[in-house]
């Protein structure tokens, strides 16, 4: 099986991930590839094939986003257009559909401020707790060396004295 420098994946293994890119049904990839479904399976198992998967496909959702992305503006300036209608009821179904995006938009954002919030006061806390367990481990170093201390000077009180 020839490797192909730039993944270190074959060009089967290559044509195969084209395949599952397209269509997460394995077994369906693994014959539009011409590969055997228990060859797929193994690759799948292998962390190099997998993670070269996962690659590929966040590819091609930040693509497919960048392009929904691209078309919002548009989008946004049609449903301006079309909300100057004659017809009363589209006018009345296109602002439902804007008042009901735009409170989901502000839920997201919401959702997005507690989230940070919520991050921000977990690092706070892991840090004050790394904080006190650093403290502590010290302070335990240190009653354990006292103990021992302790301990050696009151073997030497009680030697007998010849």
């Amino acid at each position: 099986m020839k490797k192909r420098p730039e993944s270190g994946l074959s060009a089967r293994q290559n044509l195969l991930l084209v395949e599952l890119v397209k269509n997460p049904d394995i077994q369906a990839a693994a014959r539009a590839a011409g590969i055997g479904r228990t060859t797929a399976y193994r690759w799948l198992a292998q962390p190099d094939f997998s993670n070269e998967l996962t690659r590929r496909r966040d590819d091609a959702m930040t693509e497919a986003l960048s392009s929904i992305k691209s078309q919002t503006t548009r989008a946004a300036m049609e449903l301006n257009r079309l909300l100057d209608t004659e017809d009363e009821r589209l006018r009345r179904m296109l602002c439902n559909d804007i008042l009901r995006h735009a409170i989901r938009v502000r839920e997201l954002e919401e959702i997005e401020r507690r989230l940070i919030r919520l991050e921000q006061h977990m690092a706070s806390q892991e840090k004050q707790f790394t904080t006190k367990s650093a403290k502590a481990v010290r302070w335990s170093a240190l009653r354990r060396q006292e103990n021992i201390t302790r301990k050696g000077m009151s073997h030497e009180i009680q030697r007998p004295q010849d």
